[in-house]
């Protein structure tokens, strides 16, 4: 990794940390709804992934799509599927 690059993430993750201490809401709970997302979005592409291998769906499990199907649901999966589906493909 560059000095630039490692620079980047320094500076965001600062960035990120600030954001979290700074808002209304004590961190923990920010996290705490943060991982709650995480942890439904996994398990929805896991039982994507599983029901999918019928039909070869496949959504690779990353924190991204994780976040996304966790924070907008059912529209987020369909989204990464209409992605994955017809752009990809």
């Amino acid at each position: 990794m560059t000095t630039p690059q490692t620079v980047a993430w320094v500076v965001g993750g600062a960035a990120v940390v600030w954001l979290l201490l700074r808002g209304g809401r004590a961190p923990g709970t920010v996290l705490l709804g943060i991982g709650k997302a995480l942890l439904f979005g996994v398990i929805g592409l896991f039982l994507l992934n599983l029901a999918g291998q019928y039909i070869q769906v496949y959504i690779p499990v990353n924190p991204v799509t994780a976040l996304l199907v966790g924070l907008l649901g059912v529209p987020g999966l369909a989204a990464l599927l209409v992605i994955q589906l017809w752009i990809l493909v």
